[in-house]
């Protein structure tokens, strides 16, 4: 059930910010890309919650919200360093 899918719907509310954000609904815009992201974070697909942490701190920083950009910037911190140790673990397993 897409309803119960984390990657469903971080990828649905993610291409609805692309389109409000395209038609100037700025706010609308803003709420899904943080909605988004916060079903991105109940993935493991660490890549992707740092390709939207970015997306978000440039749309911040555009709105001059360095705020809530730095509330951002430390999540996207957090999925650097598991994107990192998940990276490793691959290597590592690769190598054995």
């Amino acid at each position: 059930n897409e309803k119960d899918n984390p990657y469903f719907l971080y990828n649905y509310y993610l291409r609805k910010s692309e389109l409000e954000d395209r038609n100037n609904f700025a706010q609308e815009a803003e709420k899904d890309l943080e909605t988004a992201h916060q079903y991105s974070l109940q993935t493991t697909l660490y890549k992707d919650q740092i390709d939207l942490g970015e997306k978000i701190i440039a749309f911040q920083d555009q709105r001059g919200n360095q705020e809530k950009s730095n509330y951002f910037l430390r999540s996207l911190n957090t999925s650097n360093a598991k994107y990192i140790e998940m990276s490793n673990q691959s290597n590592l397993l690769a190598s054995e």
